[in-house]
């Protein structure tokens, strides 16, 4: 038998318009749903149908081609999508003719309750990417059981190996190797945080904004994915309107960093850095290494009240600007010791939102908001870096759509599929 051509496939969704009313089920007689579907046309000795994937159709469920009551031929689904699916080649196509009763019956893949459902993912436990599009309590680690289960590995190359294996059933990460490939889905999710370079309130160092702004003139934002392990990124240049055409609060200049870290008055030999979680790591060396160009030595800690600079998921909130900005001066303030420096635009800027908040002028709540954002950015030296996008791979056979809308993941919405055991609909 002739292997199956996606360019066939291709060119006929184009052309075909999916009929809105939905298809038909009926019991069968084995207790199984089986799915009536319509006939589009047929081609190329395939079959093409108006049922697909929300059905539970998967490739491989069996079906039978009626036209009145009378079984003209039987088959097996090669290509399953989004209300479309496509038969295996059936020779005995050629020389029938199908007319408007011609329907299909297809048996589906049945969704199976009991069986777990096991998702690996190399993301830092309590790390923000995590937390924030998960809801707490949603899921049973892996070691208490639970019908869906999260698996945490340390090493990616390991998670990988168990997806190969069967031993876990997808995915959530920041990269995925099966986008794009048959047997698989990948969807992306936008964990509401963003990748900030700011100074640490707590640091005994009263030029650590300063610090900061060295290294954020020679952050090229150009290139980000050379320095986080991630498939998907949004460049940022301001916390608030990151579409708006504004230009970078100091634009990439890396003499100016140079040159900016040499004036300090108290010109360091060593500084404590915090980065959050290993997703980071590769930002927090770049960053370092930066550094040690101005010979300067960084120790690493993890006491984030400790150190001197920070890289940290932030607070994000892509559709209330002054939302995300209370909630960096939030976080930023709870850290603060009396006597810093740092401690008078984080209080400006606070002021600033309390105005926002009871301005009645939309057009000024938003100045003062635009106000605030600059005061964070050029002077306590809090600096968005990217937003990073999660990807969740699923193989095939697990169905349920766990995007909430909300935009967190619900994946008890998932469920493993079966195949029907039945070879054709009788």
């Amino acid at each position: 038998m002739e292997a199956f051509k996606p360019a066939y496939l291709i060119a006929l969704i184009m052309s075909i318009t999916v009929p809105v009313d939905a298809p038909s089920a009926m019991e069968s007689p084995a207790g199984s749903t089986r799915v009536t579907g319509r006939v589009l046309q047929a081609k190329l000795d395939r079959l093409y149908f108006d049922v697909g994937v929300e059905q539970y159709i998967r490739s491989g469920c069996p079906f039978r081609l009626l036209c009145r009551e009378d079984t003209l031929l039987t088959g097996t689904i090669a290509v399953s999508l989004p209300g479309l699916s496509v038969s295996q080649q059936v020779p005995e196509l050629a020389g029938l003719t199908l007319d408007t009763t011609c329907r299909a019956e297809i048996i589906p893949a049945f969704p199976d309750t009991l069986s777990p459902v096991r998702i690996g993912t190399d993301l830092s436990a309590g790390s923000p990417l995590l937390s924030t599009v998960i809801p707490s309590g949603s899921l049973s680690p892996d070691s208490t059981g639970g019908r869906v289960r999260l698996v945490p590995y340390e090493r990616r190359t390991a998670l990988l190996y168990d997806y190969r294996l069967g031993q876990i059933d997808g995915y959530l990460s920041l990269r995925s190797e099966h986008r794009n490939r048959r047997g698989h889905r990948v969807l992306t999710v936008a964990p509401p945080v963003a990748a900030a370079l700011s100074a640490d309130p707590a640091s005994e160092r009263d030029d650590a904004d300063l610090l900061a702004t060295s290294l954020y003139y020679r952050y090229d934002d150009t290139s980000p994915y050379s320095l986080v392990p991630a498939d998907s990124l949004r460049p940022m240049q301001w916390w608030c309107s990151a579409d708006d055409g504004r230009r970078r609060a100091f634009r990439y200049d890396p003499y100016a960093g140079a040159r900016l870290f040499r004036s300090l008055q108290h010109r360091p030999s060593s500084l404590r850095l915090h980065v959050e979680d290993r997703n980071l790591a590769r930002l927090g060396q770049y960053f370092a290494e930066l550094l040690a160009r101005d010979e300067c030595r960084v120790e690493y800690i993890d006491d984030a009240t400790a150190a001197d600079l920070r890289i940290w998921w932030a607070p994000l909130n892509a559709n209330d600007c002054a939302a995300t900005l209370r909630q960096l001066v939030q976080r930023l303030s709870a850290d603060t010791v009396t006597g810093r420096r740092l401690n008078e635009p984080l209080a400006l800027a606070a002021r600033l939102l309390d105005d926002a908040a009871r301005e009645a002028d939309r057009e000024r709540a938003a100045r003062l908001a635009r106000q605030a954002e600059q005061t964070m950015v050029e002077e306590a030296g809090v600096f968005p870096l990217f937003q990073p996008f999660l990807m969740l791979t699923l193989r095939d056979d697990i169905a349920g759509e766990p995007l909430s809308s909300d935009g967190k993941l619900s994946l008890e919405r998932l469920v493993r599929l079966r195949m029907p055991t039945t070879e054709t609909p009788q």
